[in-house]
């Protein structure tokens, strides 16, 4: 039964799993232009977030969105299967 649920639902999982990742490397570019830009930086005390800082907030935020999705496929499989396969 696993094997069915599987084919009826890998498509949204790829789907979510591929958002993810083409968000990454869509963004990637702009992350590390902007690690860039504080690391030259001609004074980086006065800058207003370390490299550390901003990967840190930067991760988080990413990782915050893909609980988020998650919590939401959840709520989706289990609405769905509430009652068995």
């Amino acid at each position: 039964l696993a094997v069915l649920r599987w084919g009826e639902n890998k498509e949204i999982m790829e789907n979510t799993v591929r958002e993810f990742e083409e968000k990454a490397l869509a963004e990637l570019p702009l992350v590390e232009k902007k690690v860039q830009e504080i690391m030259n930086s001609k004074n980086p005390a006065q800058e207003p977030l370390s490299v550390n800082q901003y990967l840190t907030i930067y991760t988080n935020d990413f990782a915050r969105a893909a609980i988020q999705k998650y919590n939401e496929l959840y709520e989706l499989f289990w609405t769905k299967y509430a009652r068995g396969f």
